[in-house]
């Protein structure tokens, strides 16, 4: 019983390394050398363009509160009433 437990180890180990070497021949290796210095070079340009990105729309947030402020003044009907409550910030 023991003998034949053995047999059967050896022979799905000879299946396990027959599987392994034809996958290795399909399946080219993973050359990582410099790998790490292009992964860091890819993770600053992201950074930086991420941080340019909020840059360009903190921008774009500004001057469409600023429009909107300006609108709001010119349209509100109780601006006669009210004149220092609908001034735009950057006016006070």
């Amino acid at each position: 019983m023991q003998k034949a437990a053995e047999e059967l180890k050896k022979q799905q180990e000879r299946e396990m390394e027959e599987k392994r070497k034809a996958i290795e021949a399909r399946v080219p290796k993973l050359e990582i050398d410099g790998l790490d210095k292009r992964m860091w070079r890819l993770m600053r340009c992201a950074v930086s363009l991420s941080k340019q990105s909020r840059r360009a729309w903190s921008i774009v947030y500004r001057v469409v509160q600023k429009w909107h402020a300006r609108l709001y003044t010119l349209t509100s009907p109780n601006i006669d009433r009210f004149p220092n409550l609908f001034r735009c910030q950057n006016q006070v």
